[in-house]
């Protein structure tokens, strides 16, 4: 553990307060902040603010992300639009790149291999077109990300509306078994369950709610 605590302190894989995730799979990894540093251990306080003591030996034989040293963030969604409206892509998908293009932070370079990218993907099986989006956005800053994400949502309503555009909503067909007819209940069951009920009796008058007639029913001899 201390040759390891070693190796990480000339390496530099990370810094005190630094947002690192230890291990490559993110169902398996440690994720958090970078409380404390020793030779023996080092100290991750998570995301739920509980510290975890991580032996250097175990942390030097994982992959370590530092996205506190990342220089940008990266934006990726896709949308499912409705069948109908393919006709209408070649309208919605430069109005939404445009509106994209111009919000804050996003990066276009090409070289750098950090594009704004906006395509028709894939078909779903019922032939719902569906587009990915990807962008670049020049911040480190998670509020500043957050708040330009929000905004990138708000460009594509804009589009959807501007365009005519809508996305695509499932929708279901359920069978639904009839229900017995309303009169069978009132003028029969009801009755029944009446008679039943003052078996044994003499004859009981009973008021018939839906006629207003008034009926007998006197015990078979």
């Amino acid at each position: 553990n201390i040759v390891a605590g070693i190796i990480l302190a000339i390496s530099n894989a990370f810094s005190i307060d630094d947002d690192v995730q230890i291990g490559a799979q993110a169902d398996d990894a440690i994720s958090g902040y970078v409380y404390k540093l020793g030779w023996y251990s080092t100290h991750i306080r998570g995301y739920d603010n509980k510290i975890s003591s991580i032996p250097n030996s175990k942390i030097a034989g994982e992959i370590i992300i530092n996205f506190s040293r990342a220089q940008h963030k990266q934006f990726t969604s896709s949308i499912t639009l409705r069948r109908d409206d393919f006709q209408r892509l070649s309208s919605f998908l430069p109005h939404l790149r445009k509106n994209l293009a111009t919000l804050p932070h996003v990066i276009d370079d090409r070289i750098a291999h950090r594009t704004l990218r906006v395509n028709l993907a894939r078909f779903t099986d019922s032939g719902e077109p569906q587009i990915d989006i990807e962008l670049h956005l020049a911040t480190n800053d998670d509020d500043v990300f957050f708040e330009i994400r929000e905004k990138i949502y708000n460009a594509i309503q804009h589009s959807l509306i501007a365009t005519n555009t809508a996305l695509y909503s499932p929708t279901y067909d359920i069978a639904l078994q009839p229900d017995l007819p309303q009169f069978y209940f009132h003028q029969f069951g009801r009755r029944f369950l009446y008679s039943i009920a003052n078996f044994g009796h003499n004859a009981i008058p009973m008021r018939d709610h839906d006629n207003e007639k008034k009926l007998e029913i006197t015990k078979k001899e």
